[in-house]
């Protein structure tokens, strides 16, 4: 009984086409004969993926073929297997570090999102974000000014201390009384994270009688940066002066 070896490989026939081969027998080799080598499957796929092309054998040849010694790499696998791992390289490490960024700056967010329904619910209160600040140092439970014992008070949330990363709280009085901002800056250091730089702000308005929320990371605005997904209601309670603009701004035209 006479039999080809490319009709060996589940019906494909590929003896035609040198690249074809290479890469077909490249993958067969990493799944069964890399991490097998030893193995009888790594032995028989070595020995059909790397026989030379056109050769027919008898039953009696292919056999023995299974157990022939294992032949070296040629020059032009090598060079496959090289540009396969640069290329795949090349791909992977900018989506890592976009990836790994994207985290890191969730990692601040979150603590302003869950602070941002106390920080609200204070200016409901006092109609006011004056003395907006930590308790004590630059991280911890944050505090804002209380009218009617005319000193700062626990708000109910804090901000935890993160290794490479600043908070910055400050608030601006747009109309006293009526309409007030509340601004909470994260600034990390370069060996942590380049251009991750933002700032969450909440803005609140009696006459509106409710709140807005912005994130704007990378405050430059740099279209190219990934992060700006990230952003939400960009252009409106960091800057604008009313509830009802920023409202308007959000529903856009």
């Amino acid at each position: 009984m006479r039999m080809s070896y490319p009709y060996l490989i589940v019906g494909c026939r590929w003896e035609n086409g040198w690249l074809t081969k290479v890469l077909f027998s490249l993958v067969l080799f990493c799944v069964s004969g890399l991490f097998c080598r030893g193995c009888e499957i790594g032995r028989i796929w070595r020995h059909v993926c790397f026989t030379k092309e056109g050769e027919v054998v008898d039953g009696a040849n292919f056999r023995k073929g299974l157990f022939m010694k294992n032949r070296g790499f040629s020059l032009v696998e090598l060079m496959v297997v090289v540009a396969i791992i640069a290329i795949l390289t090349a791909i992977a490490l900018p989506l890592y570090s976009t990836f790994r960024r994207r985290a890191v700056v969730q990692g601040a967010i979150a603590p302003c999102s869950d602070a941002r329904k106390a920080i609200m619910a204070h200016f409901q209160d006092q109609q006011t974000f004056t003395g907006f600040g930590f308790l004590s140092g630059n991280a911890g439970p944050v505090v804002g000014f209380s009218r009617e014992i005319g000193a700062p008070i626990p708000m109910g949330s804090s901000l935890p201390p993160v290794r490479g990363l600043t908070w910055v709280l400050s608030n601006e009085e747009i109309s006293a009384g009526t309409v007030s901002r509340a601004i909470i800056e994260f600034q990390f250091t370069d060996a942590v994270c380049t251009g991750c730089d933002g700032r969450f702000c909440i803005l609140c308005d009696t006459s509106a009688g409710s709140c807005v929320y912005e994130v704007n990371v990378d405050i430059t605005n740099t279209a190219s940066n990934p992060l700006n997904s990230l952003d939400k209601n960009r252009n409106t309670a960091c800057t604008l002066g009313t509830v009802a603009a920023a409202a308007a701004a959000m529903q856009g035209p």
